[in-house]
């Protein structure tokens, strides 16, 4: 596929940008849940500067995806997270992915390849790329960005994140955490660890195949044969079986399983270097002081800018789409408020505050204080079963007299009744819980005409 310029981008300039898509790789990518939930704060800002949003999930059903691979005359067959074969869009293909894409004049994408990239290069739509930033240790996770508009890449690179303080940061991770390490670790002064990664993920994706260590055997061993002592890292998504087995295809000589949280042994005097494919944790590692050697690439290409706090300001992406309407809205959020989304698999508890779970607890008394506004003699309905519902149902005021699901896989939650949304009649109130995903869960209710109340 030719590949679309910035010249030609400029002679197709779209004017003011009026409405946003953001949305996962509608090419290569399952519909990803979590992105609007990552990513719900650019919504929230871009309402301030009176822009429209919608979501990918909104714009793409499942039916786009087999049409465009019958156009391009492949199999639409998707057996993980990332479609593997082989794609090289058609102009038919590309007309067909421009009818769905006509109205908007920003396409914000998370983890876009390569192929998506260059569609939207070919219908000369102007796009953000956002990629989760590979340096995860800071007070909470970054973003990096890329557009193929060079006047935005110019804006990006002003509100690039200090390198300096990323330096300081990784000084008092180290200060914090002084090797904590199994012995064998400490016994050796000039160690190489090899990181190991999960069997699926879009940094290993090269041609129609995931990347493996055993790809690697050769480089490995080479470079293995320079260090006193080798070391190897178990990635939290690979089970026990998936690691004894590579344990056995690679046959390291004397390589040693090691166990601990990553950023402990990053903070070891006595590890010198780091090996893996594309891991995010090489990156981290040159801030540590760290050699480091990737046998594939890097995780986030060069280009794209790690941004510092500015990416939470309506000012920022009022230049960004040129938007005449002024606001001063800033999106505020705790610490480790993003790190949360993703849980703890990568064991971020080592050295966080014990305020990481703050932000919950402050949604939660916020939600309360919400409560205090609904007049007490009315009856509610709840939409959800989780925690704060039975906190809701057992602790507050609030006549509560039953509680919705979408799956209505119980008959009561709370010795209360369990309702399908379609058994909701007209005349009652509904309360929504806190959720990430309020943008489901209003689509669900769509058709409802009672009077429902949503905690922002």
């Amino acid at each position: 596929m030719a590949r679309f310029s910035f010249l030609q981008l400029r002679k197709n300039k779209l004017g003011l940008v009026k409405k946003v898509l953001i949305t996962h790789d509608f090419i290569t990518s399952s519909k990803l849940d979590f992105v609007p939930r990552l990513l719900f704060f650019l919504k929230e800002i871009f309402s301030t500067l009176e822009i429209k949003t919608s979501f990918g999930y909104e714009i793409f059903e499942n039916s786009f995806f087999r049409k465009f691979c019958s156009l391009n005359q492949i199999e639409s067959y998707q057996g993980g997270k990332f479609f593997l074969n082989p794609i090289n869009p058609n102009a038919v293909s590309i007309d067909y992915l421009k009818s769905f894409l006509a109205e908007f004049d920003l396409i914000i994408g998370y983890e876009l390849s390569q192929v998506t990239k260059d569609s939207l290069n070919s219908i000369g739509l102007r796009y953000i790329d956002i990629w989760l930033s590979p340096i995860r240790f800071l007070n909470d996770l970054h973003f990096c960005l890329h557009s193929n508009e060079q006047k935005i890449n110019l804006l990006l690179n002003r509100e690039s994140i200090d390198p300096e303080q990323i330096h300081e940061k990784a000084n008092r991770v180290i200060e914090n955490r002084q090797i904590v390490m199994p012995e064998k670790a400490n016994a050796e002064i000039n160690g190489n660890l090899i990181v190991s990664q999960s069997l699926e993920d879009k940094s290993l994706v090269k041609g129609n195949q995931y990347l493996k260590l055993t790809d690697f055997k050769e480089e490995i061993l080479s470079i293995s044969q320079g260090f006193s002592c080798n070391y190897i890292l178990k990635h939290p998504n690979l089970t026990e079986t998936q690691f004894l087995r590579l344990l056995e295809e690679l046959s390291v000589p004397n390589l040693e399983v090691i166990s601990g949280n990553a950023y402990e042994i990053l903070s070891s005097r006595n590890l010198r270097h780091l090996t893996s494919i594309s891991s995010s944790l090489l990156e981290e590692a040159k801030y540590f002081g760290k050699d480091i050697t990737y046998l594939y690439q890097p995780v986030v290409d060069h280009r794209y800018v790690c941004l510092n706090q500015a990416i939470f300001k309506a000012s920022f992406w009022q230049e960004i789409v040129g938007s005449p309407k002024c606001s001063a809205y800033v999106f505020i959020h705790h610490d480790n408020y993003f790190r949360n989304l993703f849980g703890s698999a990568w064991g971020y508890h080592s050295f966080l505050h014990s305020e990481t779970n703050m932000f919950e607890y402050k949604s939660v008394v916020s939600f309360l204080n919400f409560l205090g506004s609904f007049d007490k003699s009315k009856e509610y309905y709840l939409y959800g079963m989780g925690s704060i519902s039975k906190f809701v149902i057992e602790n507050t005021d609030m006549k509560i007299v039953g509680v919705i699901d979408r799956d209505n896989n119980e008959k009561q939650f709370c010795g209360l009744p369990v309702h399908e949304i379609a058994q909701i009649q007209d005349t009652v109130e509904i309360i929504i819980t806190p959720f990430y995903d309020s943008e489901r869960i209003k689509k669900d209710l769509r058709d409802l005409n009672c009077a429902i109340h949503f905690f922002r």
